[in-house]
């Protein structure tokens, strides 16, 4: 993954921009792997996100995250972040502890996206 992709970012940038249209604040999010550098470099405050969990199934792409937040000097220095590695399928979190879940292009992935959607749920 380059360290910035038109393509990724344009996704990532139009996902976080509905965050704007939405009274209720999301305090703690999750966001499903995929594009989740860009995710976190695009936030700029969208969504009243304090708390953001990053979680990718595949542990270099969890490692480039970490990676990358260490070497970015940018706005988002204000938001709590972690790194989780997990699969879309069975959530590595306790129910009831995000506010959001978002995924950009990660859910392209996974094999049941369905059952997928009941476990964020």
């Amino acid at each position: 993954m380059r360290p910035s992709d038109p393509f990724v970012d344009a996704v990532a940038d139009n996902l976080l921009d509905r965050l704007e249209d939405c009274k209720k604040t999301f305090p703690a999010t999750l966001c499903l792997g995929g594009s989740s550098e860009a995710v976190r470099r695009l936030l700029c405050g969208r969504g009243s996100i304090e708390k953001l969990i990053m979680m990718d199934t595949s542990n270099d792409m969890v490692k480039l995250c970490k990676d990358a937040e260490a070497a970015q000097q940018d706005s988002n220095q204000n938001i709590e972040t972690s790194f989780v590695m997990g699969d879309e399928e069975f959530l590595p979190i306790k129910e009831s502890s995000v506010d959001l879940v978002i995924s950009c292009l990660g859910l392209l992935w996974t094999y049941d996206v369905p059952g997928a959607m009941i476990h964020v749920n």
